[in-house]
């Protein structure tokens, strides 16, 4: 079997299961989102001057690098989200402390691979 077989019979079986194409059509976009999720690379925002520094990459802020733009586009474009808030979501997060405040942190590199490899998992379980 190939790759467009597998798809049609994969459409099928959700017909058979009484999927409507809206559901079907969403199926489809939640998974391409994953894979795109996938292909995702962070770098660092600040450059290394010195490379016996004691701050590892991994501690460095994070920031999508260029070539995955494309793909965080596409991504909110499948999930119907903005993509400055999935952008910001991918290297940043809000934390509302005890006192009601909202603390915004920046990921490191290490931190934003590790949020961009949970949102997927938790995306094959919604």
């Amino acid at each position: 079997m190939n790759d467009k077989q597998n798809y049609r019979l994969v459409n099928d079986a959700m017909k058979i299961a009484n999927f409507d194409q809206e559901l079907i059509k969403s199926v489809w976009h939640v998974i391409a989102s994953i894979i795109h999720l996938g292909n995702l690379k962070f770098e660092s925002n600040e450059p290394d001057h010195n490379n016996n520094s004691s701050t590892s990459h991994n501690q460095q802020q994070a920031k999508i690098s260029s070539s995955s733009l494309k793909s965080v586009k596409e991504i909110a474009k499948l999930l119907k989200i903005n993509e400055a808030d999935l952008s910001a979501a991918l290297i940043s997060r809000t934390i509302a402390t005890g006192h009601k405040d909202i603390v915004k942190t920046f990921m490191s590199v290490k931190e934003a691979l590790y949020a961009r490899d949970s949102l997927s998992k938790v995306s094959l379980k919604a």
